[in-house]
């Protein structure tokens, strides 16, 4: 996941997927995050933003924040 070109096929390969997670943020903190919504202009940018937010939601929750205290 480091050029838009892998970001944007795995977002079109999973788009249904990715647009639960957001959903599930959004409803969870009542709002999209800011930097996904930023790029709704422009279909790379946007579809690298959703992409690289679920994979950090989802670490987030399969981690259960564990890490938080280490970075911190």
């Amino acid at each position: 996941m480091i050029y838009y070109t892998e970001t944007e096929a795995i977002y079109k390969k999973f788009a249904s997927e990715l647009h639960e997670i957001l959903e599930d943020y959004r409803e969870q903190v009542g709002e999209y995050p800011d930097y996904v919504t930023k790029e709704l202009g422009h279909f790379q940018s946007f579809a690298n933003a959703v992409l690289w937010f679920c994979a950090e939601f989802v670490a987030q929750e399969l981690t259960q924040g564990i890490y938080e205290d280490e970075i911190a």
